[in-house]
């Protein structure tokens, strides 16, 4: 990739080089994935170099897009609030009033729902998740709602280890 990257940097005509190097960081963020679910990368280590990748990520989007003809984003602008796709929630969906519901039942722990192979939290409990288990947060706000609705999940598989960990660190655990 970074090859790619000074060779794009020496070329009047950038594009085709800036999206090979665009497949080479998506084959990148694939490989932290997998060396992460095969205990090679420490999730610390996984939420460091992933936050790296998405930085060079940024930069190289915006180096596209420039050379593609439209206009790049200044430096100083802020990224984006949240990627297209995925499940969004707001503060109405059945499955935040579930746990609202259970954390006003439980307000000293952090609230876990089960939600297939994962288990899911947010708002607070998912920031405190982020900071103790060092695990990905993520805002899934839908777009009409005014707030960020944190949230990270951790595989069902694991939820031992985690709650170990949570426990350690002094925090309840309510798992439903």
């Amino acid at each position: 990739m970074l090859v790619s990257l000074t060779v794009a940097n020496r070329r009047s005509d950038r594009a085709e080089t800036l999206r090979e190097a665009s497949g080479r960081l998506d084959a990148l963020r694939i490989t932290l994935r997998l060396g992460r679910r095969l205990g090679f990368v420490s999730n610390g280590g996984y939420a460091d170099l992933a936050q790296g990748a998405d930085e060079v990520g940024r930069m190289l989007g915006g180096w596209l897009k420039h050379e593609q003809g439209g206009a790049a984003a200044p430096a100083s602008a802020p990224p984006p609030r949240r990627r297209p796709g995925g499940v969004r929630y707001t503060m109405r969906s059945p499955t935040i009033e579930r746990y609202l519901r259970l954390k006003l039942e439980h307000p000293r722990a952090v609230v876990f729902l089960t939600a297939g192979a994962f288990c899911q939290t947010f708002v607070e409990d998912a920031i405190e998740c982020g900071r103790v288990l060092r695990v990905a947060v993520r805002d899934l706000a839908a777009e009409s709602e005014s707030a960020r609705i944190s949230t990270c999940g951790i595989p069902k598989a694991r939820l031992e280890k985690y709650l170990g960990l949570l426990r350690q660190a002094g925090r309840e655990v309510h798992v439903e």
